[in-house]
């Protein structure tokens, strides 16, 4: 018996609609990814350097390379109207002040000439005659001709002291064995044999092995240096826009509201513009005390720079809780910030570690910036926006802020930080600070070498960006926690649990049941378990119709995510000096796998089919099918080991889900703006006056309401929610239709009688929620009274079910189209003909082994998208079939055959 099918009319409708797009801040960050920063250097001095006595004396110290110069330059960055004024500027060499009378100039002079730096006098006042000056312009320069090439020692360079010290931020220093030319500092920069002298910041293979997009907090805002070797690393700006608080309160120097011509032109410099498209993130000020002076100045740059840099995300940072909730929600509401970020540092010498391990502290921090974020734009949870976190890249004192004391924090402590704000849903972390300066040693110790943070963080940020495909495609829903244990004294108690983050019921996700803990190392918590934390998400609403994007490596747009994470750290040692063999017995103590869990899913089929689990591997970015182990029936277990402070990340191949949300949906008629998309909205209130929370038909005879799904799905329940502030009783005596093509009746009668629909009676008055089984295949859905005058209005309806999962192959370029790696056997499956030109029927010709039921047939588009699936029959031999193909795009397409004994894809071509 040979099987023939033909199907001519499931293509000609679309499977979704088009055009609606992902909310802005969710759209950003799915086009640039998770993002990973850290504060770094400019190249550039940025503290006013002042005169002793009664401030600081600045000295730059030229990196340990034997470096030998004859000119020295010290140069300004700014645009325009910058002035230079020193009041003595000295090179050493061999303990010698290389610089003294030797010749200088200056690139304009206003009265003060660039002798005046070099005669000798430390006096700063300008009055008193041994001040230069420059006139206003764009960046202005003095240098000295040595009179011969020195190997330098350090350069000091002192500041006026009457007034005016902030002209001297973001000064650069240049020294060459050649006469410096150029009057633009980046081609200055750029000249043959010059080197910037100053603090150092990642280069090469420094930056290469661990890229962080690199963040600028001081003028000017961009490292001439570093582009010069990266020109296509990512970056942002903070304390932004000009390295200036917005207030006074806070430092010195501030921003307040954008100009008039920086509303007209922008604010970004040459540099910056040149390297727009790289630039992810400005961070408007930091740390401000909330004041309508700085709500209102931070909207106007947010506003400002959502017109000159659209593609830019936009936020302001606080300290820990320094914003109450009020002041986040207007802050939140009215300036309308992509994300929002706090600091907050953990750990210290006195506080190396919390109870049991667990990280409660950043529960409870970075679960209030989740709820506030999801809150959204206006409140309500419908315009939600991004959030996240600074990360500890420092070495604490005596409390947390200390930078440059003896706490090294450990390597589970920082996977924790990392791999707990993405379980929570973050998508913006940034390591403060990468740097070389002071007595921070953190990432590179003082012969240059990195050091044990270095390589965590590598792996760290390798692993983040590897889950970055899928993660910033997601949208957290949940965060659940399974609190471990301490020991206090000799009694055994459980952690401190945050407010933020829910205990783990079985309720929380599908199948699984218990999630149990074992700590695997008996030396750590006294072998007691620690936390586990378990985060939820959905892919992000409409980013299968945005024209922008792509699902990327999800399976479909309903997929939901699941993430285990292992919360059990131990801290490092401390507090001994860096260099000394107490620091290195220090940094191994907390490591990783010294908090290694294994953590146990116990899983409950139940009536349902048993599904596929899938993980991420974090270490290659590819998904992996997850062995379960039988215990009886539908009853599995499975264990995951994962060291300290490490996540993985999950999906049920086959999970229930609700196929309906955000879906296509019309009705037989509308009343006022209660359209037919207001009962997919996911609003299940029922509320439909005042709230327009469900749709509504005009009075008529069997008005209707439907549902397309994208794609035939596999159907277990329809629930329907009635409205519930008046009028239930309209919602009575109805029918649910099924149907795998669309309904071709506007009528009960004529519905019942289309073939292939199924239909579902309900006598009675619906409820809300009421459930109906339907189970089969579908892609349409509709509810029609049956009442011959009558209004139907529904708050909302949800449709249980999976998709069977598209392919999932490698990118290869075929005809300079990327298209998908296929099984090319030809002996097993002839696909013609192909090319196709639409319209055509594609036939089928396949070899099975044996017969087989329910082989499953399937169309993806190249993004993987499911355009239909069809359940067939087989015989053992050579199987024949034929397909509609009506109503496809030009494009390359994959056929998909799937069953027990047989998976075959292949590609094929349609043409117009």
């Amino acid at each position: 018996m040979k099987a023939k099918l033909l199907f001519f009319s499931a293509l000609t409708f679309s499977m979704t609609v088009l055009g609606q797009q992902v909310q802005r801040a969710s759209k950003l960050f799915v086009q640039n990814g998770l993002q990973f920063h850290t504060w770094a250097k400019t190249g550039a001095h940025e503290w006013p350097a002042n005169l002793y006595p009664g401030f600081e004396t600045y000295r730059s110290t030229v990196p340990p390379n034997n470096t030998t110069a004859r000119y020295v330059r010290i140069q300004l960055p700014g645009d325009s109207n910058e002035i230079l004024s020193l009041a003595e500027v000295r090179v050493w060499s061999g303990g010698v002040i290389r610089s003294l009378g030797k010749v200088a100039t200056q690139s304009t002079t206003d009265v003060a000439e660039a002798s005046r730096a070099v005669d000798g006098n430390l006096n700063g006042d300008y009055f008193n005659g041994s001040v230069t000056a420059t006139t206003p312009s764009a960046q202005p320069w003095w240098q000295v001709d040595l009179g011969a090439p020195y190997p330098i020692d350090n350069i000091e360079v002192f500041n006026r002291t009457d007034c005016c010290t902030t002209r001297l931020r973001g000064y650069h220093i240049l020294v060459s064995p050649n006469p410096i030319v150029s009057n633009g500092l980046e081609d200055a920069i750029n000249e043959q044999g010059v080197v910037v002298v100053g603090s150092s910041f990642a280069i090469g293979n420094e930056y290469t092995n661990l890229p962080f997009a690199q963040d600028y907090y001081e003028k000017p805002g961009y490292n001439y240096s570093f582009f010069k070797s990266h020109p296509n690393a990512k970056w942002g700006i903070e304390k932004g826009p000009f390295g200036n608080h917005l207030n006074s309160t806070v430092g010195p120097t501030t921003t307040q509201g954008p100009t008039a011509d920086q509303l007209a032109n922008g604010f970004l410099n040459a540099a910056q513009l040149s390297k727009l498209s790289n630039l992810v993130t400005i961070g408007i000020g930091d740390e401000e005390n909330y004041s309508t002076d700085v709500l209102n100045w931070t909207t106007d740059w947010f506003n400002l720079s959502r017109s000159k840099y659209p593609g830019v995300m936009l936020h302001n940072n606080q300290y820990v809780n320094q914003w109450s909730d009020a002041n986040m929600r207007t802050y939140i509401q009215t300036a309308k910030p992509d994300f929002i970020s706090f600091d907050n540092y953990l750990f210290s010498e006195g506080t190396p570690g919390f109870a049991g391990g667990s990280l409660k502290p950043m529960y409870d921090y970075l679960g209030r910036y989740r709820r506030l974020a999801l809150e959204g734009l206006d409140g309500t949870g419908a315009s939600p926006i991004e959030f996240g976190q600074y990360l500890i890249g420092f070495k604490q004192g005596a409390n947390q802020y200390d930078e440059g004391g003896l706490y090294y924090s450990s390597e589970s402590q920082i996977y924790g930080e990392i791999f707990g704000s993405l379980t929570m849903g973050a998508k913006w972390v940034s390591a403060w600070r990468y740097t070389r300066d002071g007595s921070s040693k953190f990432w590179i110790d003082s012969s240059g070498n990195p050091m044990a943070a270095y390589y965590w963080y590598a792996k760290g940020l390798r692993e983040f960006n590897n889950l970055s495909p899928y993660l910033s495609r997601l949208r957290t829903t949940d965060i659940r926690v399974i609190p471990g244990q301490y020991k206090n004294g000799t009694t055994t108690t459980t952690n401190p649990r945050s407010a933020e983050t829910p205990l783990w019921t079985s309720g929380a996700g599908s199948y699984i049941t218990s999630i149990t803990a074992t700590n695997q190392v008996p030396a750590t918590n006294n072998g007691l378990r620690g936390d586990v934390l378990v985060g939820y998400f959905k892919p992000v609403p409409n980013l299968a119709t945005d024209t922008d994007l792509t699902l990327g490596p999800l399976p479909n747009n309903k997929t939901k995510f699941f993430m285990i994470m292992n919360g059990l750290t131990k801290a490092n040692g401390c507090c001994n000096a860096d260099g000394t063999p107490a620091f290195a017995t220090d940094t191994i103590a907390g490591k990783a796998n010294k908090a290694t869990q294994k953590i146990r899913l116990a899983i409950d089929f139940g009536t349902l089919p048993v599904d596929v689990l899938k993980r991420i591997n974090r270490s290659t970015g590819a998904e992996e099918t997850v062995s379960l182990t039988l215990v009886s029936g539908k009853r599995y277990t499975v264990d995951i080991t994962l060291d300290g402070g490490k996540a993985d990340l999950f999906y049920w191949q086959n999970e229930l889900t609700n196929l309906a949300l955000y879906q296509p949906a019309t009705q037989s008629s509308t009343s006022g703006s209660y359209v037919a998309s207001k009962s997919v909205d996911g609003d299940t209130s029922g509320i439909l006056y005042p709230n327009l929370q469900g749709s509504h038909t005009l009075q008529e005879s069997q008005p209707w309401w439907q549902v397309d799904l994208g794609a035939i799905a596999n159907l277990t329940d329809v629930k329907l929610y009635n409205r519930t502030d008046c009028c239930a009783n309209r919602l009575t005596n109805y029918y649910i239709f099924v149907s795998d093509v669309p309904f071709t009746s506007n009528t009960v009668s004529g519905t019942l009688a289309q073939s292939g629909v199924r239909s579902f009676l309900n006598t009675g008055q619906a409820g809300s929620p009421s459930v109906r089984t339907v189970g089969g295949s579908g892609r349409y859905v509709r509810i029609q009274l049956n009442s011959t005058s009558q209004i139907l209005h529904m708050g909302e309806v949800e449709v249980y079910g999976y998709f069977n999962p598209a392919a999932n192959f490698n990118k290869v370029a075929v005809d300079k189209v990327a298209v998908d790696k296929v099984d090319l056997d030809t002996n097993r499956l002839n696909i013609y003909p192909n090319p196709l030109k639409n319209g055509v029927p594609l036939k089928l010709d396949f070899v099975t082994d044996s017969p087989e039921d329910g082989v499953i047939i399937s169309l993806s588009n190249i993004a993987g998208q499911l355009m239909w699936s069809r359940k067939v029959n087989t015989i053992k031999g050579m199987n024949k079939m034929e397909f509609g193909m009506e109503g496809l795009s030009k494009g390359v397409y994959l056929i998909i055959l799937e069953g027990t004994n047989l998976k075959i894809t292949r590609k094929i071509i349609v043409e117009n």
